[in-house]
């Protein structure tokens, strides 16, 4: 593992390290959301929401699409779904084999 993997998975961690973002997180792996819907599903005010999809974006652990004015998150890549689950942190392998790697 070089030193740029390394910076990679302490900000990974560092970023999943908040308990919100967490919980935004496990339901991002479920399917694609969009911020309304999202911050109905976790309880968080749409302002409090977008911040911490910001520093999930931020980390590289989603990704966005926009369909007019409506943006909508999901899981960015496998790859963190594996190292998550080599941590014990999710467990889906059918998750982790339906998504691209980078």
């Amino acid at each position: 593992m070089d030193e740029v993997d390394l910076e990679q998975i302490a900000m990974l961690f560092s970023t999943l390290a908040n308990s919100a973002r967490l919980a935004i997180f496990c339901r991002i792996i479920e399917r694609e959301w969009s911020v309304n819907d999202l911050a109905d599903e976790v309880g968080l005010r749409q302002s409090a929401l977008s911040q911490h999809l910001r520093k999930l974006r931020d980390a590289k652990v989603v990704k966005t699409r926009r369909e007019r004015q409506i943006v909508y998150y999901r899981c960015a890549d496998a790859t963190v779904l594996r190292l998550l689950s080599q941590v014990g942190l999710i467990g889906s392998e059918q998750l982790i084999t339906e998504l691209p790697s980078i």
